[in-house]
């Protein structure tokens, strides 16, 4: 086993600052098959996550798992020994700073600690993930989302995801469209309806929806966001290791999982594959066939 391959890394900072690391790993790794398994210390299985990383890939290149929230296991230093032993790829995180000190230094684990940061780094940051759609945004342009998100990078790239899906066929014209995009979901609509369909909340969701309409805020990315979160709740109730998400979103998911059947969501991903092929082939208000997906819950 490489050492590429059976790396042991441990990585400390935000959320935000873990998932771009993780990502980082994984683009080292896409020309490999990867068998990957994520686990979360508050529910940690050490039994099945020690038959994991022990037993030898059968039909990928590489085994990897992933433990979330580092900190909250109790038993971390049994688990590292086993840990070190296997040949798997191993990758803990953990938001608390002093999490580094409880693990100890240990040579068989690259640690990657996230650097303070300045305002100049941060803006810098910003204008790197809103480069990907297109258009370079400006000091200023990055210092008003920056302050518009509440300076904190897990709802800029909140942000950023909901605008990759409303510019997937097309491209800003401009920074100050951008900034209209964000200035509209400010109020965190989008999110609010996705939370207020899976817990049944019809009336809710109307509301939200009216809301939406009247202020010309686009509501084609809450149906592909809808579509990504029924995704997320049958990959957990198949197997919680299939679904990677920040954690808060995780807590979301699993109470979802909880409150509906597999029969439930069956019907709810007929009605929005329906609502797909008539917008693509345009045939549908999107409008509309949003509120009438309401009927299902």
């Amino acid at each position: 086993m490489s050492l590429k391959t059976g790396r042991k890394i441990l990585i400390v900072g935000s959320d935000s600052f873990i998932d771009e690391q993780i990502d980082k790993v994984l683009g080292s790794l896409k020309d490999l098959e990867l068998d990957k398994k994520t686990y979360y210390a508050d529910e940690f299985d050490s039994e099945d996550f020690v038959f994991f990383i022990s037993s030898l890939p059968l039909f990928s290149d590489i085994k990897m798992a992933i433990i979330k929230n580092g900190e909250k296991l109790k038993n971390f230093d049994e688990i590292k020994q086993s840990i070190i032993k296997s040949e798997s790829m191993v990758i803990v995180t953990a938001n608390d700073l002093n999490f580094l000190s409880k693990a100890g230094k240990d040579e068989n684990f690259e640690v990657i600690s996230e650097p303070k940061k300045d305002k100049f780094s941060d803006l810098s940051h910003v204008v790197d993930i809103f480069k990907k759609l297109g258009v370079k945004l400006s000091k200023v342009a990055a210092e008003e989302i920056y302050e518009m998100c509440g300076k904190d990078f897990g709802t800029i790239k909140n942000e950023f995801d909901k605008l990759s899906v409303y510019y997937a066929y097309k491209s800003p014209e401009s920074e100050n469209e951008i900034i209209e995009k964000i200035s509209f979901s400010k109020s965190e609509n989008v999110f609010l309806l996705i939370d207020s369909f899976f817990d049944k909340n019809r009336k809710k969701c109307a509301e939200i929806i009216s809301n939406m309409i009247v202020n010309n805020e686009s509501v084609a990315p809450a149906f592909y966001m809808i579509s990504k979160r029924l995704l997320q709740i049958v990959g957990y109730k198949i197997n919680p290791s299939l679904v990677n998400e920040r954690q808060f979103i995780m807590n979301k998911i699993k109470k979802n999982a909880s409150e509906w059947s597999m029969e439930e969501l069956s019907r709810c991903s007929e009605s929005l594959l329906s609502l797909d092929y008539g917008s693509k082939t345009g045939n549908a208000n999107i409008e509309e066939e949003i509120i009438m997906l309401l009927n299902t819950i």
